[in-house]
């Protein structure tokens, strides 16, 4: 069940998310913890309270600071994309150092270019943090489909982040075009 709900937060992100703020703020604070959960072996229920504290938290943190809210909503996505890049090049031992060292970096990266190029950025940052749940959620609920979360050879390390990046370019490409106006990119 928890799976299914993954699986929908991850595709309204990855395919909706820069048509709301508010949503792609809850749906991020769910993300990252989420990933970062699952990766720390907490159980489902566990990991369903402690990512929606993480959904209200983000949304509170981005509705207090909304005049840097392109910075803060891009640093929650960059959380989601970092512990999504933490789940692929972790070797098995979950390191507690890459992971305090990878999601913070990626998360300000992200954060300053969503600063910097608003909407542009925050489609490709929805795109992707929404496909890493959906991908996070296939390996859950797939029967032998494991390898795309948690991948044990570079042969499913590479398959997981095509599979990864195949579903973020759907992503991107349907909110491109159904956002088209408020993202200027409608062709002339």
């Amino acid at each position: 069940m928890s799976s299914w709900v993954v699986l929908v937060i991850g595709l309204v992100l990855c395919f909706l998310g820069v048509g709301s703020t508010h949503l792609a703020v809850l749906a991020t604070g769910f993300a990252v913890c989420w990933l970062l959960a699952a990766a720390f072996g907490a159980g489902t229920a566990t990991a369903l309270l402690i990512s929606g504290f993480g959904a209200v938290l983000a949304w509170v943190l981005v509705s207090l600071i909304f005049r840097t809210m392109a910075f803060f909503l891009g640093t929650v996505l960059g959380s989601v994309i970092g512990a999504k890049i933490f789940t692929l090049v972790d070797t098995g031992e979950a390191s507690v150092l890459l992971a305090v060292v990878l999601v913070p970096a990626v998360a300000l990266v992200c954060g300053f270019l969503a600063s910097r190029f608003r909407e542009r950025f925050l489609l490709w940052a929805t795109a992707l943090g929404g496909s890493a749940l959906v991908v996070a959620a296939i390996a859950y609920l797939v029967s032998g489909a494991t390898e795309l979360d948690d991948p044990r050879s570079a042969t499913q390390g590479t398959v997981a982040v095509l599979v990864w990046l195949a579903i973020a370019i759907a992503g991107w490409l349907t909110q491109r075009r159904v956002f088209a106006r408020r993202l200027q990119t409608a062709r002339r």
